[in-house]
């Protein structure tokens, strides 16, 4: 049985593509077969992952080409479904059709798990992917902004719950966490405080992460496993 996992925020800029990467990875090197879905019209988890985006999820979603004919094996056993700019233009394309369309689209993959990468916006392709997926994992920046995020994210859920669509937030998890910043371990507080074990261990700020893209590596490649807990407890939660 496949299990869809979402990585959204409605903010920008909180680690989205990094933390789905990582994720896919990880759940591949812990033997899992793994389809990352890039949902995201910037495309940037084709380039993170030394690849050339391509509308893979345009295709897809406009029943042009079959997931499966869509999907590069990038590492063993994970697998990238990429994305590009023409992805934008699916909100106007696709006004017409079921909430439930990617899921559906999506269901012919047999694989462990699909991780969904989204856009910061709050639109139809957003709808759609709350539709396909059974889990959440909300990234979020240790800043006021990030918070509120968060809070729009929870917002959202409570509404697909309302009309029954029973999505599970799996974790949020802080990123970019400075343990030097009073602001940044003040909200990491208040994050565990409000939401307590949904708080996955925070991802600290690291100059290396952030090279990883431009050197088309993922987090694992580039930092020692000690390094990401905060990631390896996401692919813990999900393997238990």
């Amino acid at each position: 049985m496949t299990t869809t996992i979402a990585i959204t925020n409605q903010k920008g800029g909180v680690g989205k593509t990094t933390t789905a990467i990582a994720l896919a990875h990880g759940l591949a090197r812990a033997g899992r077969s793994t389809v990352l879905v890039d949902m995201d019209a910037q495309g940037n988890a084709a380039a993170s992952l030394g690849h050339k985006p391509s509308p893979g999820a345009y295709r897809l979603l406009t029943r042009d080409m079959p997931a499966a004919n869509l999907c590069v094996e990038v590492r063993p056993d994970f697998y990238l479904l990429p994305g590009d700019p023409a992805t934008a233009e699916l909100k106007q394309l696709l006004v017409a059709e079921p909430a439930t369309l990617l899921r559906w689209l999506l269901a012919e993959l047999a694989v462990d798990f699909i991780i969904i990468d989204t856009g910061p916006s709050r639109d139809l392709l957003h709808a759609l992917v709350y539709h396909a997926a059974d889990k959440l994992i909300i990234p979020t920046t240790l800043d006021f902004l990030g918070l509120v995020g968060v809070t729009q994210q929870f917002e959202s859920i409570a509404g697909m719950r309302r009309n029954g669509h029973q999505l599970e937030v799996t974790a949020i998890l802080p990123t970019f966490w400075d343990a030097v910043t009073t602001e940044s371990d003040l909200n990491l507080r208040t994050l565990i405080e409000t939401f307590g074990p949904l708080v996955a261990p925070a991802i600290p700020r690291m100059t290396r992460l952030r090279e990883a893209p431009a050197r088309g590596l993922t987090p694992w490649e580039i930092l020692p496993d000690k390094r990401l807990t905060g990631y390896r407890t996401l692919i813990d939660r999900l393997t238990a």
